[in-house]
């Protein structure tokens, strides 16, 4: 589920993970991330995670690690910080 609920995906984020495919659908939840870090996080193929980091670097934030595992299924985590 990430930083926004199921239901209602304009509310302000609630804890530091978000949603891949959350972002790379409303690019303007990033407006809503408080703090100055944030863990992306996406399954199977990445592509979602991809183009999330690319819009998140439009935004002044840079990923500074990124993790992967395969427990049946594919998962990433990608830490990103806001820069400035």
């Amino acid at each position: 589920m990430g930083l926004m609920g199921k239901k209602d995906r304009t509310s302000k984020p609630k804890n530091g993970t978000i949603n891949a495919r959350d972002i790379v659908r409303n690019p303007d939840i990033i407006s809503l991330i408080p703090g100055k870090y944030v863990i992306i996080s996406d399954r199977s193929d990445f592509g979602n995670l991809t183009r999330a980091i690319n819009i998140m670097a439009k935004a002044n934030w840079k990923c500074i690690n990124m993790s992967t595992m395969s427990a049946g299924i594919y998962m990433g985590y990608i830490l990103m910080e806001r820069i400035g």
